[in-house]
């Protein structure tokens, strides 16, 4: 069984260095990038440790991934954007005594129905 690997050089030490496949990790974009957007792919150098991601056609992806690469794919920006159910009131009055005591009877009675 042979093993696939990559030629690559580091961009911190400029060691030119060989990559197995199994260690190799693709950067997929996300389903609703740009289709002009490129996987990349992610190594660590064995000189100094730094991580670098190189980007690479999709063709050498898919030859990458059916050699044992590992792939993760970006999450759509619309699916980690955070989304707050909760609106401001739209009162600026500062909070009343009144208004205190309403809340207090309100998160009371939410605490007595779990």
């Amino acid at each position: 069984m042979t093993t696939t690997t990559i030629r690559t050089t580091c961009d911190s030490c400029q060691l030119t260095f060989d990559v197995p496949s199994t260690a190799i990790v693709l950067a997929l974009p996300a389903p609703t990038a740009d289709a002009a957007v490129e996987p990349s792919f992610v190594h660590i150098c064995p000189s100094c440790l730094a991580c670098d991601s190189t980007p690479v056609p999709w063709r050498t992806a898919t030859y990458l991934l059916d050699a044992g690469a590992t792939a993760f794919t970006a999450p759509d920006l619309d699916q980690i954007q955070p989304r707050y159910p909760e609106h401001r009131p739209d009162s600026t009055r500062p909070m009343s005594l009144d208004d205190l005591i309403d809340l207090y009877a309100a998160l009371d009675s939410d605490a007595r129905v779990l």
